[in-house]
């Protein structure tokens, strides 16, 4: 980057400086020192390649992501493709971080269906919740997956042992392949 970027974006500020010499120590401390001077610093997303995640140093993220259009932020880093559905009795008694904590376990044991908690009141419950949008987004992937080049099928096994399979003859041309009107 030229003396004349550098001046543009830092316009003589002490957040350029703060983050060229972070660089040139090869670590990640300039985003940290980003934060620890008041300002926002942006990283990497561990599991996607189309955003980056934008952290403050009030501890907010946001995923964004840039295209000639320029800046989009497309939501949280944090969100999830689902969300927690609770029911029974005892309700009263799962706190936000308690809500949290099983959202995580959760996450982390991806082949759980559900937990059953047990309060002095009764069961609760708790299930992953979907949105009714996300069969048919699952199908298009599938269907998109079984038409790449080279292949000729999907298998798609379910956590009950259901499979389902998805050849590429039996499926329409591709949207950018089909010719006529």
């Amino acid at each position: 980057m030229s003396g004349a970027d550098e001046r543009a974006i830092s316009n003589g500020s002490e957040l350029w400086v703060a983050l060229r010499e972070g660089l040139n120590r090869g670590d990640l401390q300039p985003g940290r020192d980003l934060l620890a001077a008041g300002h926002p610093t942006t990283y990497a997303h561990p599991n996607r390649d189309d955003c980056v995640i934008r952290e403050y140093p009030d501890g907010r993220r946001e995923l964004v992501r840039y295209d000639a259009g320029g800046e989009h932020i497309v939501g949280s880093p944090d969100e999830r493709s689902w969300q927690l559905a609770m029911s029974g009795h005892g309700l009263e008694h799962v706190t936000a971080e308690l809500r949290h904590d099983m959202a995580h376990l959760l996450d982390l044991l991806p082949s759980v269906s559900h937990l059953t908690i047990d309060t002095d009141d009764g069961a609760i419950h708790v299930a992953r919740d979907w949105p009714s949008d996300r069969i048919g987004n699952a199908d298009r992937l599938a269907a998109r997956i079984a038409q790449g080049q080279g292949i000729s099928a999907i298998v798609v096994h379910d956590r009950d042992g259901e499979t389902r399979r998805i050849n590429a003859a039996s499926l329409p041309p591709p949207a950018a392949a089909r010719s006529g009107p």
